[in-house]
């Protein structure tokens, strides 16, 4: 699954609007708690817009108690108490700018305390890289970049429209706008994905945008007196939202009992677990090269590829994939879309990453076997030690090919931890011990002769270490790879293949060294375009003292440089596709279909996922994509073969001297 990934860039700007007003973010029943308490103390605001519809909830919503004189007494659940609590104090807040004043006011009171609350000293967190492991890291902010001001305060201004400009500040983490005129909230609030905390109580607002969904980060949305009746399915997908304000709403029944018996996670819940499914998306289309010649499917020297993180069973939890609905992360329901999209792509080579042992031996070899595939499989290296119902769940790396088209001459294992232990020069490196040593990565090297040609290929299937913390041994695991390949290449142009029955006695293609067989390498890099990874498969070296090496010491690889002697491109550019993985922490390009420019040309790609369907999508695993990742797949020619020119050997004019 992923790495977990590095930076994006946000729009942003430092300058302060006239008639705004912005602020530190502070933690909310924390920051924004001391915010509301001190407004309460202040007797002017008790006029504060207020709806006919606060507390309306139906007499079935609570159970009647005598007071002290007899007279019957509403007893409301903690969850509905919690909720007039709220919006009593939200109502407070109806001044302009009342938590900026707020929060100068503690800024003066806590000035005798430098240090201060460390939660209050909030840096932007910019988007990261969900990791494969998907625990704690998946789906978290990455690096931490320090911004000015990350709260804008527009409470109180009588607004009734907003500017376009304030969607642009997509580094908010906290924006108040009660307390005005608004009759609409514009589908561009789905641009500010950073929000935890968002106010909106106060106004005219009848409904609220589907986009709010896409604020897949927000903990508090506060939408008390407006005139809201129902509430969007894409609500749903705010899995990390702790308190929804709703009182003062002329909601149905449905969603108040559901908050009065389970709070906002319960109605959270219940959105998600029953929307309906999202429209369709419109079929990828395929990019074709200006400069490539039409494709011939019966031509045997074309050849397509596909490349697919699936996304292992045991990684598609709750806990990492929240805005998920169940349905969407159950293996059952993945499964068959997985096996579809291959079966409907039909390519000739499929490389499939972050599939385990039980899925390899019971989905997916018996069922791609009726479609003309064999395959190969290796587990990550923690299976070796591991009993057998335990090794079942462990993923790793499995190769497909057709076997009508090709024979698997060789097979072999890239063990990234193994090979580190018998480098020399770096076998006796702490680094080695301490960061590359505990990685269990694999790379699988299938190597194939063509059944009508008799061309051979090399692909090799590939799973980088995903943490960004560790750029520094992903880099050192692409140069571990790319060096032992060149050795298999080798051994691969010096193997003789027996001629099998049904290549018609082909000619075995001679090769003189492994730089003449064509080379593919894909798979999950978890690594972007701007990384030492990337530079080291486009350009074919890396510097010694380059920043993801960070100094550490990897024997030869950092005193003298990482290069390789592959003349590789990258099937897809950055303008060819906008990501590879997607989640509401990442949305970037981190897979790669890596290719022997000099041996193959590209004929066509498969594209991007429709922009107008990603609108309301947070976040892959859904409906219709059932990983993390998307697909990737290209198709190939090999190039004619540049053979030796045989120079006919000089002309013999016999003896020249006469008599």
């Amino acid at each position: 699954m992923s790495f977990q990934q590095q930076q994006q860039q946000h729009p942003h700007a430092h300058q302060h609007h006239q008639h705004h007003q912005h602020q530190q973010h502070q933690s909310h029943h924390g920051g924004l708690e001391h915010s509301l308490n001190h407004a309460s103390q202040t007797p002017q605001n008790a006029g504060a817009h207020q709806h006919a519809y606060s507390s309306g909830v139906s007499a079935s919503q609570y159970s009647v108690s005598q007071g002290g004189n007899g007279t019957p007494q509403p007893t409301y659940t903690p969850y509905w108490q919690e909720q007039l609590e709220l919006a009593k104090k939200i109502r407070l807040m109806a001044t302009p700018h009342q938590c900026s004043r707020n929060a100068a006011a503690l800024s003066r009171r806590d000035i005798g305390n430098p240090d201060g609350n460390p939660a209050d000293k909030m840096a932007l967190r910019v988007d990261g890289h969900p990791s494969e492991k998907k625990e704690e890291h998946r789906n978290e902010a990455g690096q931490v970049v320090r911004q000015d001001w990350t709260g804008m305060d527009m409470s109180g201004q009588g607004l009734r429209v907003l500017a376009p400009a304030i969607f642009q500040y997509t580094f908010l983490d906290s924006l108040w706008l009660n307390h005005n005129q608004l009759v609409r909230l514009p589908a561009e609030i789905g641009r500010l994905k950073n929000l935890t905390f968002l106010d909106v109580s106060g106004n005219q607002l009848s409904e609220l945008p589907p986009e709010i969904g896409m604020l897949s980060k927000l903990e508090e949305l506060y939408i008390v007196d407006n005139h809201i009746t129902t509430l969007p399915f894409e609500m749903g997908a705010l899995w990390k939202l702790k308190m929804l304000a709703i009182d003062g709403n002329p909601l149905e029944d449905k969603y108040k009992s559901t908050v009065m018996s389970g709070g906002t996670k319960a109605l959270i819940l219940d959105l998600r677990e029953n929307a309906p499914e999202p429209p369709t998306p419109p079929a990828r289309p395929w990019i074709v090269p200006a400069t490539t010649q039409e494709s011939n499917p019966d031509d045997p020297n074309e050849l397509s590829l596909l490349c697919y993180n699936i996304l292992c069973d045991s990684y598609a939890t709750e806990k990492m994939f929240g805005y998920s609905p169940k349905r969407h992360r159950e293996w059952e329901y993945r499964k068959e879309l997985i096996l579809g999209e291959i079966i409907d792509r039909d390519a000739d080579v499929v490389c499939l990453q972050e599939i385990d042992q039980l899925g390899f031996y019971e989905v997916f070899c018996p069922k791609l076997a009726y479609k003309g595939y064999k395959g190969v499989f290796w587990p990550k290296t923690r299976a070796s030690t591991m009993s057998m119902p335990e090794r079942n769940s462990v993923d790793g790396c499995a190769t497909f090919y057709k076997s009508a088209k090709y024979t698997m001459v060789q097979k072999e294992v890239i063990d990234f931890r193994a090979i580190a232990l018998k480098h020399e020069g770096m076998k006796k490196q702490a680094d080695v011990f301490d960061r590359v040593m505990p990685r269990d990565n694999v790379a699988v090297a299938t190597f194939l002769e063509n059944k009508m040609t008799g061309a051979r290929l090399l692909v090799t299937n590939v799973h980088v270490f995903w943490n960004p913390d560790y750029r520094d041994v992903k880099v050192i695991q692409v140069a571990m790879l790319l060096e032992e390949l060149k050795k298999l290449a080798d051994a691969f142009a010096e193997k003789n293949v027996e001629t099998t029955a049904n290549r018609d006695n082909t000619p075995h293609l001679k090769y003189d060294n492994g730089l003449q067989i064509p080379l593919i390498i894909c798979g999950d890099f978890n690594s972007t375009a701007d990384s030492g990874v990337y530079e080291l498969l486009d350009r074919g070296a890396l510097t010694h003292d380059h920043d993801d090496l960070n100094g550490r010491k990897y024997g030869d690889f950092t005193a003298e440089g990482i290069s390789h002697p592959f003349q590789l491109k990258s099937a897809y550019s950055p303008k060819d596709l906008s990501f590879t993985n997607y989640t509401p922490g990442f949305m970037g390009m981190i897979d790669y279909i890596w290719y022997s420019t000099n041996l193959l040309e590209t004929i066509s790609l498969l594209g991007d996922v429709d922009r107008k369907y990603m609108d309301r999508i947070p976040g892959f695993p859904n409906a219709h994509f059932p990983s993390d990742h998307i697909a990737l797949m290209a198709k190939f020619k090999l190039k004619p073969r540049k053979e030796p020119v045989v120079k006919p050997p000089p002309p013999n004019f016999g003896n020249g001297n006469r008599k």
